[in-house]
């Protein structure tokens, strides 16, 4: 499962729901809550973070709050719909394998790394 933090532009939500993956969206359900909340909500019952705020680095890698994992989104407006591809495209292929990963996609690479 996917936790879609608030930043999540709601076309990605949209189109990960219509290509069936099951998501959970804080801007739906809870909106305002914190990174730390968020964090510990992906915990129970396990679902992966889906952000575009490079706050969550910070929060894991310095602060050292645990999640399940992290897929941060990194791209300019106009490179919305290169983004849309490369997500569904990723998430088909790596979907089970993505606990305890930190995860990076721009429109040029992804970036895999261990938590």
């Amino acid at each position: 499962m996917i936790l879609a933090d608030e930043s999540l532009n709601r076309n990605l939500i949209h189109l990960l729901r219509e290509n069936g993956f099951a998501v959970s969206s804080i801007a739906e359900d809870c909106a305002g809550v914190s990174d730390r909340t968020i964090a510990e909500m992906s915990l129970t019952p396990p679902k992966i973070i889906l952000s575009e705020d490079k706050d969550f680095g910070e929060l894991i890698y310095h602060r050292k709050v645990s999640v399940i994992g992290v897929i941060l989104l990194r791209y300019n407006p106009s490179e919305l719909e290169i983004i849309k591809v490369r997500l569904v495209t990723f998430l088909n292929e790596y979907q089970n394998r993505l606990q305890g990963k930190f995860v990076v996609i721009n429109i040029n690479k992804t970036r895999i790394r261990r938590l």
